[in-house]
C-alpha cells in the first residue's frame, strides 16, 4: 500500500480499484506464505518461532482487511453518490 488510508477520498474510482486488487493479492500472498512457512511438516521450526511468525501474519492480515474494508467503503461512497445524480 503505497497510500496512507486517508488519502482515499483523493483516489478516483480506478484508483480504487488498481488499490483493491493490490491488497486482495496481497492477502493472498500471506495466505501462501503462512502455509509455506508455518505449515511446512519437513522443517523443524520451533513453536515459539511459530506462534511469533503466526502474530505476524495474524497482525498483517487484519491491517489487509482493514484496509481493504476502507477502499470498498469509499468506492460504496462513490457509486451512491454517482446514482443520486
Amino acid at each position: 500500500m503505497d497510500r496512507p488510508e486517508n488519502n482515499l477520498d483523493s483516489l478516483t474510482k480506478d484508483e480504487l480499484q488498481f488499490e483493491l486488487q493490490k491488497a486482495l493479492g496481497e492477502l493472498d500472498e500471506l495466505d501462501d506464505l503462512e502455509n509455506a512457512i508455518v505449515g511446512q511438516t519437513n522443517l523443524h521450526i520451533g513453536m515459539h518461532k511459530i506462534l511469533e511468525y503466526r502474530q505476524e501474519f495474524e497482525l498483517d492480515r487484519q491491517r489487509l482487511n482493514q484496509h481493504i474494508a476502507q477502499l470498498r467503503a469509499r468506492l460504496a461512497d462513490l457509486d451512491r453518490n454517482r446514482n443520486k445524480t
